[in-house]
Parts: structure tokens; C-alpha cells; sequence
């Protein structure tokens, strides 16, 4: 009997961690850098938007993310991006595009650290996880990121925090 039940959790267990496919469109997507070259999967992320970008960041210097985003962003596609605002000087080059561009940003100072790392995509599909948007985190660091294609539900309980520390940081 012992074996019946360890067969039956050992099958339960594989069904629950390893099945990814929710329906036609929900899928869960788990990416690990360096090895699955993680910049490149959310480069494609944000091309393929249509509505709306909406990026939180601690650090922010990946020039691809950048090329995207400022592509989407002058498709008409509506940006925001959020930043840390204590750690700015790390992401200089980036703001600096971002001010050139006029796409909309914001600085936020209220916490030691803000210290998420996260990208909405057209009110549905969330990438978040380990990822800072830079150049070593896709080369050098052991990073993660979950991307939840088409969860509405993840996806709005994150756009409501992006729009709180949103509406607690300072624009310029």
C-alpha cells in the first residue's frame, strides 16, 4: 500500500511542477541565466507588446531591453519605468535615453532599496524574478525569471504595486 501511495504523489508531484501548459494561451516560461540567455527572451517579451509596457527595476544598464523598449515606445506603445532611485547612478545611461525620448520614468527613494525586478505586458503577462535588467546579469550571474504568458489575475496584482510605488516616487 506505502508504494501505491509514493506512486501516486511521485505522479502528482511531476503533473503539478513540471506541467507548464495552462491552455492554448497561459503558459509559464522559468529561464535561468547564463545559460538560457535570459536578455534575449525578454527582449522578444517586449517586442512582441501591443499595448503596454510597464517596467520596475533596481538597476536598469541592459542596452538590448533598452533598443526594445525605445522601439515599442516610439510605435505608440504606452512606457512607463520605474526605477530605484538610490541606485540611479548605475542606470545613467539608460535615464538619459529615457529623458531624450520623453518616455515617461520615475525615481523611487521611499525604501533602503527598491529592489524589484519585474515587466507587465499589455495588462496580462508578467516576467518577473533574480533578473536585473544588465549586461552581467545575462553573462555572468546565476539569475532566474518566471514569465506568466497571459495571467491576467498575477498580472494585475502586480500592475496595482507598479502603480502604488508609481505613485509614491518622483517624477521629473
Amino acid at each position: 500500500m506505502n508504494i501505491l501511495y509514493f506512486v501516486f504523489f511521485f505522479l502528482f508531484f511531476i503533473n503539478v511542477c513540471f506541467s507548464y501548459n495552462f491552455s492554448e494561451k497561459r503558459k509559464l516560461f522559468i529561464y535561468f541565466s547564463p545559460r538560457d540567455k535570459i536578455e534575449k527572451k525578454i527582449v522578444n517579451i517586449i517586442l512582441n507588446s501591443s499595448k503596454e509596457i510597464l517596467l520596475s527595476a533596481y538597476t536598469f544598464t541592459s542596452k538590448n531591453i533598452l533598443k526594445a523598449i525605445l522601439k515599442k515606445h516610439l510605435k505608440g506603445i504606452n512606457v512607463k519605468i520605474l526605477l530605484n532611485g538610490k541606485n540611479i547612478n548605475k542606470s545613467i545611461y539608460v535615464l538619459k535615453k529615457l529623458i531624450f525620448y520623453k518616455i515617461p520614468y520615475r525615481l523611487n527613494y521611499n525604501y533602503k532599496i527598491m529592489h524589484n525586478k519585474f515587466l507587465l505586458i499589455d495588462y496580462n503577462s508578467l516576467e518577473t524574478g533574480s533578473y536585473n535588467y544588465t549586461f552581467s546579469a545575462n553573462k555572468f550571474n546565476a539569475e532566474n525569471v518566471l514569465y506568466f504568458k497571459f495571467f491576467p489575475k498575477v498580472a494585475y496584482k502586480y500592475r496595482k504595486e507598479f502603480f502604488r510605488l508609481w505613485n509614491n516616487s518622483l517624477s521629473y
